[in-house]
């Protein structure tokens, strides 16, 4: 009798179980089997929607199994592998062109493509685009019923996306949702499922503020991680290294964030020492060295993560700005003012391009610029970004914090020395009233 597709889905899935609990050469020949899955699944997915000619059907069936498309597929995560996202989004871009030639938009196969693709957008910094790509992906696997698993894949990139542009109630959101699809699959470990725990955790600190509980999720992260023996392992548990480096530079502790950069530079340079995410732990290292006064040092990492990420990134992606508000900071504090202002600008001007001229991140940028101003003497300029600083706590409708108080006395400075008895009063007033309720 003819099986139908279904059970001949459920035969692919049980060879590769049990090849993937066997030796080396078994796990090689289940990769393949889950390949071949992968593009079977599509078509079926494709096929039992029953409302197109027979015809089109196996066109579409033929393509989504035709060796074009699979080495396709398998450059692109080759790329992707070694780092090199840009090459991956071209080899991507690709595929996505033959499946609208070849009408198979409405599969599976189709949804994992933009997912993918939306991924390494967001990664290298074309935001925007990969909210598209992530939200068709959505799409059309709402349209075809697909499992919870890949729902779960996506949605947690939307969460991604969202912690990016500091939407936080909708990332919560997306990773709530990504949370109950991959409960529902009982798949809660492996990679993806670690990526996911990740971006908990990272919105657990930015929005939440615990770095606690965001440093424990970490830890979680990092053990499924490790636990799994899936491709790409290695570069994950250097972004989680990474992060929680990051977290423990908040909390003041250098020691323990150089220790953990230290593992991940050690992954990199073990897997691939020219994947250009290493510029993200140089970068890291730039913040620590200038915190702890070794200047030279700092400027010498924040170089090489530049370097890096103006051959591998969008021109205007977050770690840009980032390195270039670090290198203004070091020129500040070694009195080469020219060269600061030009850096805190670029800052600036990048965290505009990406989220619009009212965003809050660029708060620091201003209160630098502002104090900058005031060094030199040139208090209109200083002034007006002062002022241009303090309307964005208004516009975001966020709380003034510590930099709002450092607004707040370089503008009391500057008033002072023009003889503005009146404006110099109104700062103080401020200055006493938010300094009970701010936090250091």
């Amino acid at each position: 009798m003819k099986r139908t597709q279904k059970e001949l889905a459920t035969t692919y899935f049980t060879f590769y179980k049990l090849f993937h609990s066997s030796a080396t050469l078994g796990k090689k020949i289940a990769t393949l089997l889950f390949l071949c899955f992968i593009s079977f699944s599509a078509v079926s997915c494709f096929a039992e929607q029953g409302d197109l000619p027979l015809q089109q059907v196996a066109e579409r069936d033929t393509f989504l199994q035709s060796r074009q498309w699979k080495e396709l597929s398998k450059k692109m995560f080759s790329l992707y592998l070694q780092g090199d996202l840009k090459g991956a989004i071209k080899v991507g871009e690709q595929c996505r062109l033959l499946v609208i030639e070849n009408g198979a938009t409405n599969t599976k196969a189709y949804s994992e493509l933009l997912q993918a693709l939306g991924a390494c957008n967001l990664s290298i910094g074309f935001i925007e685009k990969g909210r598209e790509q992530l939200q068709e992906s959505l799409t059309v696997a709402e349209n075809i019923n697909t499992p919870p698993a890949h729902l779960a894949n996506i949605q947690k990139e939307l969460g991604k996306y969202y912690l990016l542009v500091n939407k936080f109630k909708e990332a919560e959101k997306f990773l709530a949702l990504a949370g109950k699809n991959f409960k529902h699959s009982n798949q809660t470990s492996g990679i993806i499922f670690a990526q996911y725990v990740q971006f908990a955790a990272l919105l657990e600190r930015i929005y939440h503020n615990d770095k606690k509980k965001a440093l424990e999720l970490f830890e979680k992260a990092l053990e499924i991680t490790r636990e799994s023996d899936a491709q790409g392992k290695a570069v994950l548990e250097a972004s989680i290294l990474y992060n929680m480096a990051d977290t423990y530079v908040m909390l003041d502790n250098n020691e323990k964030a150089l220790e953990l950069l230290s593992k991940t530079i050690r992954i990199y340079n073990r897997t691939n020492p020219k994947n250009p995410e290493i510029m993200f732990p140089y970068y890291l290292l730039g913040r620590i060295y200038t915190n702890i006064q070794d200047y030279k040092t700092a400027m010498d990492f924040y170089e090489k993560s530049l370097s890096i990420a103006q051959k591998s990134v969008a021109k205007n992606h977050e770690l840009i700005s980032k390195i270039y508000a670090g290198m203004g900071a070091l020129y500040f504090v070694t009195e080469k003012y020219n060269a600061a202002e030009e850096s805190f600008q670029k800052a600036i001007d990048i965290r505009v391009y990406i989220y619009g001229e009212n965003t809050l991140k660029n708060v620091v940028s201003f209160a630098n610029l502002s104090y900058l101003y005031y060094l030199k003497k040139e208090y209109s300029k200083a002034l007006e970004k002062s002022e241009f600083g303090l309307s964005l706590y208004k516009k975001n409708n966020y709380a003034p914090d510590k930099i709002y108080l450092d607004i707040l006395d370089t503008r009391l400075m500057i008033f002072q020395k023009l003889g503005k008895s009146i404006e110099a009063q109104k700062c103080a007033e401020l200055i006493k009233k938010y300094s009970s309720k701010t936090k250091n």
